[in-house]
């Protein structure tokens, strides 16, 4: 018998991975979309205290940095396909400093070897702009020449999420001298509804426009069949973590949420983009 597909979810500090993984496990729950869960998961107590929270109408509480626990989520798709969904080392500190350090620990090294696929969360509201390198003009980089040697250089979001895939594909055993077919990449544009933008918004096109070095990067490395992004929103709206929402207390909160398609199109279905990974 083989082994599941592996798809491994990435994503930093504050990317809301936790309340796309509640989110994520309501909809299975319910059976509401492309996927279903396969057997009762031992170790997903993180989202189901989550999911508890958002069914009093409340936002969760940022995951420990210090949580080092592999989460996995057991789903079949339609065609009877068995996939984990498997959050690595969870707390989004740790992803950080990953790219910060250039160094990944042996268990994050497996979970990369064994993957077929992989997630990557990103908010871009969260994203830091400062000047680096490769963005900073030249009369601000002479201006800077005093820099004392012991000063510590700050990458952009940018400089960090191309050097975090690079060390990844490096572990992966990946070269970029030709397009990436395999693992595919699905890039989840997180918190969507934060950016206020018109419905029908491509989120590849959003991805452009705020990380445009980054998006160069995955389109110049990824075939194109092989790179899907999408937009998310796991709430729909903003919550609160004192003040229940009623909304989310009378409906339920499988009842929000919804992901953009690389059309500019909304579904409710949460699953959706996973399955358009593989190959549904």
């Amino acid at each position: 018998m083989s082994e599941p597909t592996q798809v491994l979810i990435l994503g930093g500090f504050s990317a809301g991975k936790t309340h796309f993984g509640a989110q994520l496990l309501s909809r299975l729950h319910h059976r509401r979309g492309e996927l279903r869960l396969r057997v009762a998961a031992p170790n997903l107590s993180l989202f189901e205290t989550a999911l508890a929270k958002l069914s009093q109408g409340m936002t969760s509480e940022h995951t420990s940095g210090g949580l080092y626990e592999t989460l996995v989520i057991p789903t079949r798709t339609t065609a009877g396909d068995e996939v984990d969904l498997v959050w690595p080392e969870y707390g989004g500190e740790q992803v950080d400093d990953i790219a910060k350090r250039r160094l990944l620990p042996s268990a994050w090294a497996n979970r990369v070897l064994k993957s077929e696929h992989w997630i990557l969360v990103i908010r871009l509201m969260s994203a830091k702009m400062e000047y680096d390198f490769l963005n900073r003009p030249l009369d601000i980089l002479s201006m800077s020449s005093s820099r004392q040697p012991s000063q510590t250089i700050n990458w952009s979001s940018q400089s960090s999420l191309i050097d975090l895939m690079q060390l990844l594909l490096f572990v992966k055993g990946q070269s970029t001298v030709r397009r990436i077919a395999r693992p595919k990449l699905l890039v989840l544009l997180s918190c969507w509804d934060e950016l206020d933008l018109a419905e029908g918004n491509k989120p590849h096109d959003i991805l452009l426009t705020h990380l445009p070095l980054f998006g160069e990067f995955l389109d110049v490395n990824w075939f194109p069949e092989s790179l899907f992004t999408y937009g998310l929103s796991s709430l729909s709206k903003k919550l609160s973590s004192e003040v229940p929402d009623e909304d989310y207390k009378n409906k339920g909160p499988e009842s929000f949420g919804y992901v953009v398609l690389p059309d500019g199109s909304q579904s409710p279905d949460l699953t959706l983009p996973i399955a358009s990974v593989l190959g549904r």
